[in-house]
């Protein structure tokens, strides 16, 4: 574990957090308005912590929005990734690389985040423990002015369940408590301080709060609470909860016909003799008193929604759920198709059948290699429609069958890795070379013929790196405007020059090259696709070393590749997850003898 792995977790809390600020300025322009209007909106800025818009980019990289392919050429995904998730991590790191402290502290801020947790959650579960016992002490109410009152109101709401009524001792505000069976608690010796109109008052509200639910809402926060417990912004968002659910129900007890004088006595002869209860019990206090006092004297009518209002909350709504989809799609690299997908004229087989139907070898001679000691493996043509291998697994096979890098081969038996074999074939009708497209599909036949081999293309998320830019745009000291043109039909000016890529073990070159084709050289080093998004144009020379990894395994040498391409070219490999095709292998067997 590094803390490269906490940034998922790191880009949702950011944009948690850049999501209540939007929520407290659309409440700032709602001031006026219907305290229920901006209780929701609080409510869905508490439920945007348990909602990643990641999860929504995720459905959005599955629409094959291919216009915004060209987008990968340009830098509006970076700026869209530099805001949303800032903190993604442009390193790669290997466990056995790593510093004993730096493995130590994951760990630690793991460990203090569970026990922040278990403690939040603990001392909720204490709360609720200690009211659950004052109702079950409690007596139950079945006859009386308050039941009576409680009743008429409940029809007069709409609340179809009857809510029980009990009694308590304890000096306690009335209050709701429970989620699918409420239980209102009501001071004994309360309804004698009160008059009729009072009494109507005070229980009219707690029926608001029924009817809304309140308790569930805030049950769904304090689950909210108990994860982000570090977070400042959930615990102020409990105190906007409570103020408003408050409020809201105020609101509804002076539209039901109370006096709002009657009320605000009610309110103040209830507070002053009885204590506030916890959150989780939905009762009379829980806003600031005098302000609340004064909302109700006064009766200032609350406005309605005007037409741009509602525009406003419509169009933010749809911006919260289709905008993480839309940045999804843009951001989300192309999948990659296979060389045979991409190529005019050519098709992605799906399995062995269709191999079997292609071009073939004339000739073909298939032996296990077991005398050889080395890794060195070899693939060559002759004149004449020769081919050879020597010393190769079938993987490699596979791959140079498919026309594609070993991480976008996947599955298949362990021995596909570790046997060697060679190969002699020959194809008629050919007096020069096999033509690359023709040999490809001559291999795909010898696989599934001679191996039986059975393969199906899937498109699968999994790791890649992206190949950024630096913010100011400023290359390294390895990557260089092209010096040579490499332009179809242009002489070189030396006859030593050369044009194209170098790929060789800790070291990658380039003259006259675009950006693409680097992150495809790169690839198969770092054991990754690796998709372009610097938005640089034009051709450039470069040279790129590092320090290689154990066995030279691709794997290994990413950290150092990771640390040289920032050095050298300036540029940042970034870790991202994305879709694109692999080649799965269904079904191989040793091959048949010749």
């Amino acid at each position: 574990m590094s803390l490269g792995d906490f940034a998922p977790f790191a880009n949702h809390v950011w944009q948690s957090t850049l999501f209540v600020a939007a929520v407290w300025l659309l409440a700032l322009v709602l001031k006026k308005h219907h305290a229920q209007v901006r209780h929701w909106l609080w409510l869905a800025a508490s439920i945007k912590f348990l909602v990643p818009f990641a999860a929504l980019a995720a459905i959005g990289s599955e629409i094959r929005w291919w216009s915004a392919a060209d987008l990968l050429q340009s830098p509006v995904p970076f700026v869209i990734d530099a805001i949303s998730q800032p903190f993604s991590q442009p390193e790669f790191h290997t466990v056995s690389g790593l510093a004993p402290g730096i493995v130590t502290l994951p760990i630690f801020i793991l460990a203090v985040w569970i026990g922040g947790c278990a403690l939040s959650v603990l001392a909720w579960v204490v709360r609720w423990r200690q009211f659950a016992d004052v109702v079950q002490h409690a007596s139950p109410v079945h006859a009386g002015r308050e039941l009576d009152a409680l009743r008429r109101l409940e029809r007069l709401i709409g609340i179809r369940h009857p809510v029980t009524l009990v009694s308590s001792t304890i000096a306690l505000e009335p209050g709701v408590f429970g989620m699918l069976k409420p239980v209102l608690v009501w001071p004994r010796r309360l309804g004698e301080r009160l008059t009729d109109p009072e009494l109507d008052a005070i229980l009219a509200h707690e029926v608001c709060h029924v009817r809304r639910r309140d308790n569930l809402t805030i049950a769904i926060h304090l689950v909210v609470e108990g994860l982000f417990w570090f977070h400042p912004a959930v615990w102020w968002l409990e105190h906007r909860l409570v103020d408003e659910r408050v409020r809201a129900c105020d609101e509804e007890v002076v539209r039901l016909g109370s006096d709002p004088q009657v009320y605000a006595e009610s309110i103040l002869k209830t507070c002053e003799w009885s204590i506030e209860p916890p959150v989780i019990v939905a009762g009379v206090a829980g806003s600031d008193l005098r302000q609340r006092i004064e909302a109700i004297v006064k009766h200032e009518t609350t406005a309605s929604l005007t037409p741009w209002r509602a525009r406003l909350l419509t169009t933010s709504a749809i911006v919260t759920i289709v905008g993480p989809v839309a940045v999804g799609a843009v951001t989300s690299p192309r999948p990659l198709r296979t060389a045979q997908a991409s190529s005019a004229g050519s098709r992605q087989p799906s399995g062995a059948t269709d191999t079997l139907t292609g071009p073939a070898f004339g000739i073909a001679s298939i032996k296990p290699n077991t005398l050889s000691r080395d890794d060195n493996m070899a693939m060559q043509q002759q004149p004449g429609g020769g081919f050879t291998a020597t010393n190769v697994t079938l993987r490699l096979l596979v791959q140079h069958a498919y026309h594609l890098q070993d991480f976008q081969v996947v599955e298949g038996p362990s021995w596909m890795n570790a046997e060697r074999f060679d190969i002699v074939a020959k194809a008629d009708d050919y007096p020069q070379f096999i033509p690359p497209p023709e040999l490809q599909l001559m291999l795909r036949r010898l696989l599934a013929e001679r191996f039986k081999l059975t393969v199906r293309n899937e498109t699968r998320d999994l790791r890649l790196f992206a190949l950024l830019a630096a913010r100011d745009r400023t290359l390294g000291p390895r990557l260089l405007p092209a010096t040579v043109s490499c332009a179809p039909g242009v002489p070189p000016p030396t006859p030593d020059s050369w044009c194209g890529l170098k790929v060789r073990p800790s070291r990658i070159m380039g003259r006259g090259i675009t950006i693409g084709a680097l992150a495809s050289g790169l690839s198969s080093s770092v054991g990754r696709v690796v998709l372009d998004r610097t938005g640089l144009i034009g051709d450039f020379d470069l040279d790129l070393e590092w320090a290689p990894g154990a066995n030279n395994r691709p794997a290994t040498d990413a950290s150092s590749i990771v640390t040289a391409v920032r050095d050298q070219l300036g540029l940042a490999l970034d870790t991202q997850r994305g879709p694109y095709d692999v080649l799965v292998i269904g079904r191989v067997q040793r091959p048949t003898s010749d």
